[in-house]
């Protein structure tokens, strides 16, 4: 009777957890959904388009330094088949698979013909893609955590997870961290395995080995993430027995993963980094934008390099909690490392996650990360958050079972776990709620709720206003590629390297055809701030009125030299008909020719 009681209670549990899943995704994807919120996550997702069509692994956001890289190396140049040598290949690969099946490779397909539609149909489908990893990635840290410790603290995480924000915010993103979140636990479940083996005098080597497997497929998702696999490396030498056989294993399977990609971008560009070799250079200079925007081989400034490391690791330590998904309980972790655990194998795993966790914050000091948000392409933290919660839970569960009110049963006995959850769930509550009210409020209004980018103008109008094989250069190229499947360049600072890829694409029989500016770049700064960042298209950018203006208008840049590109492209023209809120919706395209009257 006991059992049958105690299988209904779990039954119910797990109903209710099932539905407050549900419910959540259904707010996220389809309530509060504003799109795709980052430029990574559209790139990356314009790539697995591409590949779903059949073109390989090509890309239609052009950086001005992968121009440049060919160009230095006597690489041809085809702009509307240029290679990706930028992104790791499995997430765009993932992503084609999905776009496949759901049609989007054809170019008809997911059209946004309706003006009042908000949200491009295929953001969802990618969203919905990083959910599912999320999901994925809830259930093999269950089985861990359960393995691990119990399953009281093992739930107790999965409800940690189900009300990070922070978790949420990146499955929106479209970034391919969720899919590292499911390799990473994957790994660290078969890592578990080996640790486990060991103790038990049984050999670790298949379940040891297999890790390096998802570490590899780690490796091609993002880079970044050879960081912690040093840091595992290490303890894999020391810790496994026999003692260099399963390191030695790890570094040949890794390794062969990533070499067929390395040698990809090797000869694609003659350099076995690629473009993303570049991405050290931003964290050095601290500038990202600037280094992809330029045709100048980049400089290492040590100065500044040691600058930048030194406040990426004060910014990592100081905001720890909230890389962690702004949960309570994930920080503890740290305290539960001076705990002596009675059980061996818990002891030594708490130093297996440390070890790469300590790798992985010097690899995130090096490549940089924001300073203003935690939502961030080379963000890793997040990667350990489901194991700091549980050794945080542990350590708290060790306190509570010396205070008298810990033995009794039920929901007495377990108020440390449902306090700590209640908790945890108030920033996502306080975050849910004025975007729920900001749904409705802007339901209809025919421009997105984000204010960088208009899917509907992109998708519809500069769409209809361009060839298949046009070439625009912009301060948004990500979305121009994503949502008006259109080859767009990365507007550079200067107007000389803006004339030097204008004769590239002259030489390749297909002349850029216009330029344009969105409010990614309006109002994003004073006048000295924008004059910095965006050089000689300094008139473009500051404001959107600029398009009305005489070449009189403009003090700087010189006059001659503007006045030339004004000439080019004559006629400036607004995606937005009739915008609600012009400085929000308003997007010019600085156009060589005006679309004909079918074409509108």
């Amino acid at each position: 009777m006991i059992n049958a009681e105690s299988s209904s209670g779990t039954l119910m549990k797990r109903l209710i957890f099932l539905s407050t899943m549900f419910a959540l995704a259904f707010i996220y994807l389809f309530v509060s959904f504003q799109g795709l919120t980052s430029p990574e996550g559209m790139d990356q997702a314009q790539i697995g388009r591409e590949i779903a069509r059949g073109n390989g692994i090509t890309t239609k956001f052009i950086r001005p330094t992968a121009i440049a890289q060919l160009q230095r190396e006597g690489k041809p140049i085809n702009i509307n088949a240029f290679r990706d040598t930028f992104h790791a290949p499995l997430n765009p690969l993932v992503y084609s698979a999905v776009l496949k099946l759901t049609g989007a490779a054809n170019p008809k397909n997911f059209r946004m013909l309706n003006k009042n539609e908000v949200v491009y149909k295929l953001d969802r489908v990618i969203a919905c893609t990083c959910l599912l990893f999320f999901i994925i990635t809830i259930g093999i840290n269950f089985a861990l955590i359960a393995r691990i410790f119990d399953q009281t603290i093992a739930a107790t995480v999965s409800v940690l997870l189900l009300v990070s924000d922070l978790l949420w915010q990146f499955s929106m993103s479209g970034m391919p961290q969720m899919l590292m979140a499911a390799l990473f636990s994957a790994a660290m479940y078969t890592c578990w395995r080996g640790i486990e083996n060991q103790e038990a005098g049984r050999s670790p080597v298949i379940p040891a080995v297999l890790s390096g497997v998802f570490f590899g497929l780690l490796a091609l998702t993002h880079w970044i993430t050879l960081w912690p696999f040093i840091g595992y490396l290490i303890f894999s030498a020391f810790y496994f027995r026999p003692r260099g056989v399963v390191s030695v294993a790890l570094v040949f399977i890794v390794g062969i993963f990533i070499a067929f990609p390395l040698l990809y971008y090797s000869k694609t560009t003659g350099s076995f980094g690629g473009t993303a070799f570049y991405a050290l250079h931003s964290g050095m200079r601290g500038d990202t934008d600037f280094i992809y925007r330029s045709m100048d081989k980049p400089n290492i400034f040590l100065g500044q390099f040691v600058v930048n490391m030194a406040t990426a690791t004060i910014k990592q330590f100081s905001g720890v909690h909230v890389f962690l998904g702004s949960v309570l309980i994930a920080p503890a972790f740290f305290l539960a490392l001076i705990h002596p655990f009675k059980r061996t194998s818990i002891a030594i795993f708490r130093w297996t996650i440390a070890l790469m966790w300590f790798f992985a914050a010097i690899g995130m000091s090096i490549y940089g990360v924001s300073q203003d948000s935690p939502i961030h392409p080379s963000q890793i933290h997040m990667l350990f958050t489901p194991l700091a919660m549980a050794y945080g839970l542990a350590m708290i569960s060790i306190l509570w079972a010396r205070l008298p009110v810990s033995q009794h049963k039920g929901f007495i006995g377990n108020l440390h776990y449902i306090f700590i959850a209640a908790l945890s769930a108030i920033p996502l509550i306080l975050t849910l709620i004025p975007k729920i009210k900001l749904a409705f409020f802007v339901s209809g209004a025919g421009f997105s709720t984000i204010p960088f980018y208009n899917p509907n103008a992109l998708n519809s109008r500069l769409n209809g206003w361009t060839e298949d094989d046009a070439i625009i250069a912009s301060d948004q190229p990500w979305a121009v590629a994503w949502y008006a499947d259109r080859a767009s360049i990365w507007l550079p600072k200067s107007m000389e390297e803006f004339k030097e890829i204008e004769t590239i694409a002259d030489e390749t029989g297909n002349p850029i055809e216009g330029v344009l500016m969105s409010p990614y770049s309006y109002g994003q700064g004073d006048v000295a701030e924008v004059s910095q960042n965006y050089g000689d298209f300094f008139p473009l950018a500051y404001s959107f009125w600029t398009r009305t203006a005489t070449d009189s208008f403009f003090v700087y840049p010189p006059k001659k030299t503007f006045g030339q590109f004004r000439t080019t492209y004559s006629h400036p023209l607004n995606l937005v008909e009739s915008p609600d809120n012009y400085l929000l919706a308003t997007m010019i395209y600085y156009s060589r020719s005006a679309p004909s009257t079918e074409s509108q």
